[in-house]
């Protein structure tokens, strides 16, 4: 598995496995305090941003039909955000009051925008990493996502909740996402 990625890919799969495991913790931030069809319309920006930052980083040229494509697609997209003003509140999550403390206020109302800016932009790199990637067995590349998942996630996961989320599941239910995680990284 080491042996099939070659010298000059590692940072690019390295980049790839950290942006995924943030792109996950960036969704999920915007999933738990916004209406899940803002998530949607804003995630759905990612192949404008793909478009825009092959673009600029690879020289891709935009013909003139493309870049007016580009421009409507975004601002219709940007109608059907804004189109709705309670869809911009924090309507999920803990909001707290008028006393939290600043940490409080922090995490409450300034990280759930600033996730929700953030998982487009990590999504369309991540599908730029991807393109880079293609010389690389798509199984070997699931390898290093899984383990960079397990390597981000585990310790979170078992210093604010314990090892009590293993009691959670029957042993059924662990063959199902084992199986499920060895056939989606197979394909």
């Amino acid at each position: 598995m080491f042996e099939s990625v070659p010298r000059e890919l590692y940072m690019t799969l390295l980049n790839r496995c950290i942006q995924g495991a943030f792109s996950f913790m960036t969704l999920y931030t915007c999933i738990k305090y916004f209406p899940l069809v803002l998530v949607s319309l804003v995630t759905n920006i990612a192949p404008l941003l793909i478009a825009l930052f092959s673009w600029y980083f690879y020289g891709v040229g935009l013909s003139k039909l493309d870049l007016s494509v580009l421009i409507v697609s975004f601002a219709g997209v940007l109608i059907l955000i804004l189109g709705s003003g309670e869809c911009l509140s924090l309507s999920k999550g803990d909001k707290g009051d008028c006393n939290d403390s600043t940490w409080q206020s922090f995490v409450n109302y300034v990280i759930p925008p600033l996730c929700l800016a953030l998982t487009p932009m990590l999504t369309a790199s991540i599908r730029l990493f991807t393109r880079e990637l293609k010389t690389i067995s798509e199984f070997t590349v699931s390898v290093y996502i899984i383990l960079a998942m397990i390597v981000f996630y585990l310790p979170p996961v078992c210093l604010f909740y314990g090892f009590g989320f293993v009691k959670v599941f029957s042993s059924l239910d662990w063959l199902i996402c084992a199986l499920l995680g060895l056939t989606s990284s197979s394909l």
